[in-house]
């Protein structure tokens, strides 16, 4: 069967267990084997001279209620995921390191493909527009992307939607960078080779000619060098960031019966 089916009788313990903070795949495997295991308790009882609905009732029976089999994994903490046991320190710590791979990437792909086609200086139009469309879809997608993930994090192991508030707080203020520079003829002259750039930080407000100004600031990367990012691109990128918490805050409003089953912090 498959690992991803298991009777209606065993929706009630799959929650238990999630909410417990049982790894989702030690769960469906749990389910696999109890739902292998009912099928034989069923079909012996149907031996024993028993109708389909009586076996199937005395099956379940003999198998043991849902605390009794939640418990055999409850009692386990090796069966706990990494996030329900340390979520102070997941989910502040894993944004950043997210983003960051998801930036480097399509870099490396594309510096590899510079030094395997071996144009470092000269590159060609197709790989021009790669590059510049690859990038520019990395910088505007890895956060929103890496916000997704966190929140389906949290929703398959049924943790509490606060811990998605730390992760908001490191992305929603975060500037990237990935680009290229192509030589010019006379930059080439002079053997220029082909630049990559990848740049993360914070954005910050300051004070310019008696105004206020709102500029986005890149730390590590091109250090000192103001990107200015369009307020539109950025408006998307905010909204997109935020989409997944709201989404999965309204799915929880909605399933709110199912909140009376505590969630570990």
């Amino acid at each position: 069967m498959s690992g991803r089916s298991e009777p209606t009788s065993f929706g009630t313990l799959r929650e238990r267990l999630l909410r417990a903070g049982i790894a989702p795949r030690h769960v469906r495997r749990y389910l696999r084997e109890l739902t292998e295991h009912l099928a034989d308790l069923t079909a012996e009882q149907r031996a024993a001279g028993y109708d389909e609905e009586n076996a199937t009732i005395r099956a379940r029976a003999l198998l043991g209620d849902d605390a009794e089999l939640a418990a055999a994994m409850e009692e386990q903490p090796g069966f706990r995921s990494i996030a329900a046991r340390f979520p102070w320190l997941v989910f502040p710590l894993l944004p950043l390191p997210a983003v960051i791979i998801g930036l480097l990437l399509p870099t490396l792909l594309m510096m590899g493909l510079s030094k395997f086609y071996g144009f470092e200086f000269a590159a060609p139009d197709w790989y021009r527009l790669l590059a510049e469309s690859l990038l520019g879809t990395a910088r505007f997608v890895m956060m929103p992307l890496a916000m997704l993930l966190l929140t389906l994090l949290v929703w398959r192991q049924r943790l509490s939607i606060l811990w998605l508030l730390p992760c908001l707080l490191i992305l929603l203020p975060l500037i990237t960078d990935a680009q290229v520079d192509f030589p010019n003829a006379a930059e080439m002259l002079r053997h220029k080779k082909t630049d990559f750039h990848v740049g993360i930080g914070w954005s910050w407000v300051w004070s310019t000619g008696g105004g206020l100004d709102l500029r986005w600031g890149l730390l590590p990367g091109k250090l000192g060098k103001e990107l200015q990012a369009g307020i539109y691109s950025g408006l998307a990128r905010q909204l997109l960031i935020l989409l997944p918490p709201l989404v999965l805050l309204a799915l929880r409003r909605r399933q709110r019966p199912m909140a009376k089953v505590p969630i570990p912090s």
